[in-house]
């Protein structure tokens, strides 16, 4: 159901191997999705959400879109909340939007390209990395599990940074570049935008 001229009014429910919807003529709410292979997720001129009491679980990798797919200046992006605790991304989700929510009741990896606040919470381990370009561009990380590590690859945020992990926090690589507020695990330099479970300038190992 990947037509541009599709318009999903209520909340769209789907089970099958490799899913892929696309709504052109505004948002789209997911109900409960089961996707035993990818799913593909995109919003051409709305948000993506999902109704309350629903539950997306995907084994493969996840893609989610909610831009209208123009060059900048007419670029325009939309929200993605996909936040309810039931939900269970088994492989990576990349998440192409502005104000970005995702949860995932066991772990959960995701690659972020998008403008605004993002908040992402796994009950196990968290792994992050991609962008977020924005002076308001802050993001929160919550794990909550005996186990709940997290985890920072290549990882840019333009605005604050603020991690509450029930485990480990390290990061997969060496920042370089630019130590201010954009490197958010530079190795070295106490940067004051970075908050770790409480601590402010605190570093990533």
């Amino acid at each position: 159901m990947a037509n541009a001229t599709n318009n999903f009014v209520g909340a769209v429910n789907a089970i099958g191997l490799n899913i892929n919807l696309l709504d052109g003529s505004g948002g789209i709410n997911l109900g409960n999705v089961s996707a035993t292979g990818a799913l593909n997720v995109t919003s051409r001129a709305g948000t993506i959400t999902q109704a309350a009491v629903s539950t997306v679980a995907v084994s493969g990798a996840t893609t989610l879109t909610a831009d209208n797919g123009l060059l900048a200046p007419s670029n325009i992006r939309y929200g993605i909340a996909l936040a309810n605790a039931s939900n269970n991304f088994t492989g990576a989700v990349t998440a192409n939007g502005t104000a970005i929510t995702l949860k995932d009741v066991d772990a959960l990896t995701v690659v972020l390209n998008g403008t605004g606040s993002a908040t992402l919470a796994a009950a196990v381990a968290l792994n992050v990395s991609g962008t977020l370009s924005g002076a308001l561009s802050n993001l929160t990380t919550v794990t909550t599990g005996l186990t709940g590590t997290t985890t920072f690859g290549a990882t840019t945020v333009d605005g604050a940074l603020k991690v509450s992990s029930s485990g480990a926090v390290k990061r997969t690589i060496a920042c370089h570049g630019d130590h201010g507020s954009r490197c958010v695990d530079y190795p070295t330099t106490v940067n004051p935008k970075v908050t770790v479970n409480g601590v402010v300038g605190a570093l990533i190992p």
